[in-house]
């Protein structure tokens, strides 16, 4: 069962989480099975390589979220920030005195 927690943290901070949310994740894992499935297949059996396929595709889904989760706060950030430049007014430029 998935569990939203919410907390806050300084709008700096966010590109660092993200990334330490995504390096959580190891994908050698996934390709691990993958390849070790394939492996199975060529010595002729589909009943052990079965179930290999299957936690494959419980890490790569495990990804889904992963990268799911990464992306949404990472659209709230950039809105944030696209948000915030419109608001700043431009400054004036200072003509030169030359």
């Amino acid at each position: 069962m998935d569990v939203r927690i919410a907390y806050g943290i300084d709008i700096e901070e966010v590109p660092d989480k993200i990334a330490e949310m995504l390096n959580r994740f190891d994908t050698a894992q996934a390709a691990d099975l993958v390849y070790l499935a394939s492996q199975v297949l060529k010595l002729s059996s589909p009943q052990l390589a079965e179930p290999l396929l299957d936690q494959a595709r419980i890490k790569l889904a495990e990804l889904d979220k992963i990268l799911n989760d990464s992306q949404m706060i990472l659209k709230g950030l950039v809105n944030t920030l696209e948000a915030e430049e419109v608001q700043q007014p431009a400054t004036p430029e200072v003509p030169n005195a030359d």
